[in-house]
């Protein structure tokens, strides 16, 4: 009886050293799976490098000169960025058509108008080109920010102290007139000029921007696999408006929609 108790002891024994020495060899050829190195690797990553840059224009008392020493491009945007000194301080504003390096440009309430000069509404006269303009006052910008874009002073009303400005949309909208505009154009705006030709490039675009493509459209898949889909041609067969209180699997369409179709008039009213 106890030959065979001491036979089997030494047996476990026996294979936990197999087991151990099999399990450093294993850990030393093949340290993890890549599964787990991947997550590990993204634990360990260090913070990124990319700095998201907001262009602003600062807020200042009285009128300042600042000069355009560089221009930059951005990541992901398609308008450059201009990099000014203004009192000895380095600020990122947006890029206007026509500006060059070297050239020194008005910062203030009102000045002349000359393309990158930021002046007041109430001095820029109707008709004019402006950009990045405020929301609230010395925001920085906030309307046409993007290449290309440009908002155009419709008409002021002194006795209300407030300008009627057109946006990219095509909205009429009331600003105050208290509120500061970069003159001129947003710069790039030939970045959409250039045929894209072949979906590979609109997908790395897209792809570039953390967007889909290609999205296919509903009505073109099968019923399993959406709302919209099956038929014996492409069409909903149903209102496309669906209530937001619908089943998850339901809400497909327009959702919760006040109203549907082109506006009419919304465009011919400033408000």
């Amino acid at each position: 009886m106890i030959v065979v108790e001491s036979f089997i002891l030494d047996h476990i024994i026996m294979l936990l050293s197999f087991y151990f020495t099999y399990f450093e060899f294993f850990c030393n050829f093949y340290p993890m799976s890549k599964v787990i190195r991947k997550f590990r690797q993204q634990k360990k990553k260090k913070r990124s490098n990319r700095v998201k840059i907001k262009p602003r224009y600062p807020a200042v008392g009285v009128d300042r000169e600042m000069k355009l020493i560089n221009l930059k491009h951005q990541k992901g945007k398609g308008a450059p960025l201009a990099i000014v000194m203004i009192e000895g301080k380095k600020h990122y504003i947006c890029a206007t058509e026509g500006v060059a390096v070297g050239g020194v440009y008005i910062l203030g309430t009102e000045g002349t108008i000359k393309n990158g000069n930021v002046l007041q509404l109430k001095h820029i006269p109707e008709g004019s080109a402006v950009h990045s303009v405020e929301h609230e006052l010395n925001d920085g910008g906030h309307y046409a920010m993007e290449a290309g874009a440009y908002c155009s002073v419709e008409n002021h009303r002194k006795e209300n102290d407030q300008t009627v400005l057109k946006l990219p949309s095509g909205d009429k909208k009331v600003f105050s007139s208290n509120l500061r505009a970069i003159v001129g154009i947003v710069a790039g705006a030939g970045i959409k000029e250039k045929p894209l030709l072949k979906a590979s490039i609109q997908r790395k675009l897209k792809k570039s921007r953390n967007q889909k493509f290609p999205k296919v459209r509903g009505v073109a898949m099968n019923p399993v696999d959406h709302g919209h889909g099956g038929g014996n041609h492409q069409h909903i067969g149903f209102p496309s408006t669906v209530s937001k209180r619908a089943p998850f699997a339901q809400q497909v369409g327009l959702i919760g929609a006040r109203s549907t179709g082109r506006r009419t008039g919304a465009k011919g009213k400033a408000r």
